[in-house]
């Protein structure tokens, strides 16, 4: 049995309005990320979101039994921690799946550990995480939804599949993400972009990014034993 998947956004993948406007959002029901407010926006978003849909995962229904090892990420500059993720943390029952994880094979689960604010906030500058705005861009539009984008505040990260997540491994799905919004910057919406949203370009981004990280002598412990493909 699936766990319940909370999509990457609480808007219409269409015309991006929602509660209260528009209540009643349903989900894509192969992908299981993108949502719709209505039939007809679904019908008018599929010709450009059938490029990026992909069968979901089966996912646990349930959180883990024991601790798990997971990642903390606060501040625009990354500076991960590893922190034992509790199996009573909300991560495993609200976190959100980041659409880019799961269409290259990783998923992972993203929950911002702080109540949101909106942008009504002190310092908030201070509270923006730019990997998780890129974690969280949306694979047709190479953006992330405005409550990923500002006053973020502090996440924890964990694999969906319930499995030790490594700050290397968050590192990579990060700065792949980035690798995808350089090719949008250029090439916009296009097959360029779609044929990255899959395991294998993904498994080759990694090969490159542990062997140029190897020649940094302040990063080469970081991936001298790091295994891949990740598993």
């Amino acid at each position: 049995m699936s766990r319940r998947i909370i999509a990457s956004t609480d808007l219409c993948a269409h015309c991006n309005k929602g509660p209260p406007t528009r209540p009643e959002l349903s989900r894509c029901s192969k992908c299981r990320l993108s949502m719709y407010c209505s039939p007809e926006c679904q019908k008018a978003a599929w010709k450009q979101h059938k490029k990026v849909c992909s069968e979901a995962p089966t996912l646990k229904s349930t959180p883990p039994d024991a601790p798990v090892a997971g990642v903390r990420v606060k501040g625009p500059i990354f500076h991960p921690e590893n922190v034992t993720v509790a199996p009573d943390h909300s991560v495993w029952t609200k976190g959100t799946v980041a659409s880019i994880s799961q269409l290259i094979g990783f998923p992972i689960l993203i929950h911002r550990d702080e109540q949101e604010h909106g942008l009504d906030v002190a310092n908030i500058e201070s509270r923006d995480v730019q990997s998780i705005t890129y974690l969280m861009i949306r694979p047709e539009i190479g953006l992330a939804d405005m409550r990923w984008q500002k006053n973020i505040g502090t996440c924890t990260v964990v694999r969906a599949d319930q499995k030790p997540l490594t700050q290397v491994a968050l590192e990579m799905i990060w700065m792949y993400c980035d690798r995808i919004l350089d090719v949008f910057n250029v090439a916009g919406p296009s097959n360029d972009v779609y044929a990255m949203y899959k395991p294998q370009p993904f498994r080759t981004f990694c090969e490159e990014y542990k062997e140029q990280y190897m020649q940094i002598p302040t990063r080469k412990a970081d991936f001298e034993n790091l295994s891949l493909p990740l598993q």
